[in-house]
């Protein structure tokens, strides 16, 4: 591993997952899987008043991914849905901190797309 790569930040994530969880109300929920090597993060919103109240998510893969969507957790709580609809990828990746090789993008990308999906799907229409 090298120093650029995984950041003391983005380790801490990875070991300390504060959103890790199932949510007991929710109003969104998406998941993205990345064929390429198998990562997979399920997500869950609790919406109210057009606010992120709470998230929850469930990862399996690699540190890329899992570190990724803790961040991604920590950054949204307390966003409207408007400035989470509007997030682009770059801006997202820009929030991450880390170097990022083409095929280690599509690893950090997983929770980014999961978040995506579940703004598209809101569960009491």
């Amino acid at each position: 591993m090298t120093d650029t790569l995984y950041k003391d930040e983005f380790l801490f994530h990875y070991k300390n997952q504060h959103y890790n969880k199932t949510l007991k109300v929710k109003s969104h929920a998406g998941k993205d899987i990345n064929s390429s090597c198998g990562d997979e993060v399920a997500i869950e919103l609790e919406v109210e008043n057009g606010v992120i109240k709470d998230i929850g998510y469930s990862s399996s893969g690699c540190i890329i991914s899992t570190g990724a969507i803790s961040i991604l957790s920590d950054f949204i709580i307390g966003k409207n849905l408007d400035f989470a609809e509007s997030l682009t990828e770059d801006e997202y990746i820009k929030l991450l901190g880390i170097d990022l090789t083409f095929a280690r993008r599509k690893c950090a990308l997983v929770g980014f797309r999961a978040l995506k999906s579940a703004l598209n799907k809101n569960e009491k229409r």
